[in-house]
């Protein structure tokens, strides 16, 4: 009765999201709507926007829902190793088929709070480009009539009217600044994971340096970032830095810890494979669903 009264309710608590949520939309400050071509204060907006909508739907996490359910939290990474999972089932006095089977009755509801998570993403991705110069789209008004301002929505409508057959006017030329917004729009996502838990520092890259190196070598040159026609520059130094940070990333991962690390998740596998739940499983579940 007890675990029945608790799906009842975690289920209402999700499907009830809209209406809560649509009543404390992300309120951004008037500097978020207007043109800059900084790509660093561009891109630290759009770093706090993913941090607010991180913090918008933490409530429904799967980490929150098992802490609700069981009295700690539980991640999908911790899924992958078998040792954290066995420990938590000691810790909480609960069986893996336990955990399986809640998994299973919070997933419908969870994809649509992801689907949520990427659409709000999404929209802040629009606005980034829009700051950059970039055209207005069908799907960002959209976006922002449901997710952002209203009044910002009708005035993308217009802007969107203008647009509407003379795009080869209004399309940015600017390809080497496009590449670098979109890949570190990706890096800070990965970041921050606005899904759930937080990724370990080592797995985390410092994209802020990676613009400041952009920067600091087109001054070199007396150039600037902020000013047009820099696509070849930009390209060369943008290609010269993700270089750099690949190299230590893979230092830092594949160091002597990193192998024992990888050691012990092998050794996990190969405990975990014959029986009926599987961690590789869960995860490749979990990230199917952030992708929706």
């Amino acid at each position: 009765m007890r675990k029945t009264f608790f799906i009842n309710r975690l289920v209402a608590k999700l499907r009830g999201e809209n209406n809560k949520i649509e009543a404390n939309k992300i309120e951004y400050p008037s500097e978020y709507y207007q043109e800059t071509r900084d790509i660093k204060e561009n891109l630290l907006m759009y770093e706090e926007a993913i941090k607010k909508i991180k913090t918008r739907y933490a409530p429904y996490s799967l980490e929150q829902a098992f802490r609700e359910k069981f009295g700690e939290e539980l991640s999908d990474v911790d899924f992958v190793y078998q040792d954290r999972i066995t420990a938590y089932c000691e810790r909480n006095r609960v069986t893996e088929e336990q955990l399986l089977e809640f998994e299973r009755q919070i997933m419908p509801q969870r994809k649509r709070v992801c689907q949520k998570i990427n659409e709000e993403i999404e929209l802040a991705k629009y606005h980034v480009m829009l700051r950059d110069g970039q055209t207005v789209s069908e799907e960002m008004v959209s976006l922002e009539k449901r997710y952002g301002n209203p009044d910002k929505a009708e005035k993308l409508k217009k802007e969107l009217r203008k647009v509407k057959g003379n795009e080869e006017k209004f399309q940015n030329k600017e390809s080497a600044r496009v590449i670098v917004l979109r890949a570190t729009m990706s890096t800070i996502k990965s970041n921050i994971n606005p899904y759930g838990k937080e990724p370990e520092a080592k797995y985390k890259d410092d994209w802020v340096r990676k613009i400041d190196y952009v920067r600091d070598e087109l001054a070199k040159k007396g150039l600037d970032t902020q000013s047009y026609g820099q696509n070849e520059e930009i390209n060369r130094a943008w290609g010269e830095i993700c270089l750099v940070a690949k190299n230590e990333r893979s230092a830092r991962l594949y160091s002597v810890d990193g192998f024992i690390e990888r050691s012990r998740q092998e050794d996990s596998k190969k405990e975990v494979a014959g029986k009926k739940i599987t961690r590789q499983v869960w995860l490749e579940r979990c990230i199917k669903d952030r992708e929706l």
